[in-house]
């Protein structure tokens, strides 16, 4: 809202900053929405007329920034916003790091990897490297999920500080993705006591159905703001592939650990 009012007060504004700002605004809008906004609802909240707001969402779609994904009409970023996102993440030193390990991880169990940050009250995926299989789950780099719904959520959860926690639990709505989110605290409680007992966190479809992940935390200055996961169907899951999983991240998480202390 101050961000609008701001613009208005001025009244100077050239037409191409004009627009430069409302498609700044736009992408920003669709980045942090918990799920894919639609015309109406972006006209709205960023107080672009429909009109204006077609021509722009038109424009983004083509070049790629965006995507539209459903028939009510939502949006999200789209593979152009990803590459510029790796771009982002790799200029600053430690995507490479990363990009080498999920790599490594993949090829090891030709399933899809990812590295996920911490954004307030999500978790965000940076980087992500694809498996071989015919059938196979990928999350978009920047798409962001709610903490408790994830794997790599969860487990950053699980190691915050208990005044964090129930600061976080008494904000948060737990709101379903799938009929298997937990939406209760007190199960949601249970998740990351386990998580801490065994240094695992696993998503039964809790945000996409029929996806299994595991992910396990990354310590840095013995705070967890990160974590790295291996998502895949279930119908390729099992005990065993469960113990291969684990095993990989964590040596995987070591190296990056040990990689951060230097």
């Amino acid at each position: 809202m101050q961000k609008k009012a701001a613009r208005a007060q001025t009244g100077t504004e050239s037409s191409p900053t004009k627009s430069a700002d409302r498609a700044l605004d736009v992408l920003e809008f669709v980045a942090h929405a918990p799920s894919p906004p639609s015309l109406p609802e972006m006209s709205q909240q960023l107080g672009i007329p429909r009109s204006s707001l077609s021509l722009l969402l038109g424009t983004l779609v083509r070049r790629g920034y965006l995507e539209h994904i459903d028939q009510r009409g939502g949006y999200r970023l789209g593979l152009a916003s990803e590459r510029l996102a790796v771009q982002v993440t790799r200029s600053r030193g430690a995507g490479e790091r990363f990009v080498a390990v999920l790599r490594d991880i993949s090829a090891r169990l030709n399933e899809t990897s990812g590295y996920y940050e911490r954004r307030d009250d999500f978790i965000e995926c940076i980087e992500t490297e694809p498996c071989r299989q015919a059938l196979a789950f990928r999350m978009h780099q920047g798409e962001r999920v709610r903490l408790y719904a994830n794997s790599c959520g969860k487990a950053v959860l699980a190691h915050m500080e208990p005044a964090e926690l129930k600061d976080y639990l008494a904000r948060t709505e737990l709101r379903p993705y799938t009929g298997a989110t937990v939406l209760r605290p007190r199960d949601l409680m249970q998740q990351l006591d386990e998580i801490r007992k065994t240094g695992v966190s696993r998503s039964f479809g809790e945000y996409i159905a029929g996806i299994i992940a595991v992910a396990v935390p990354l310590f840095t200055d013995g705070k967890v703001t990160s974590a790295i996961n291996v998502a895949l169907p279930e119908s390729r899951y099992s005990a065993e592939i469960d113990d291969m999983i684990v095993e990989q991240l964590h040596a995987s998480a070591r190296k990056l650990n040990a990689a951060a202390k230097t």
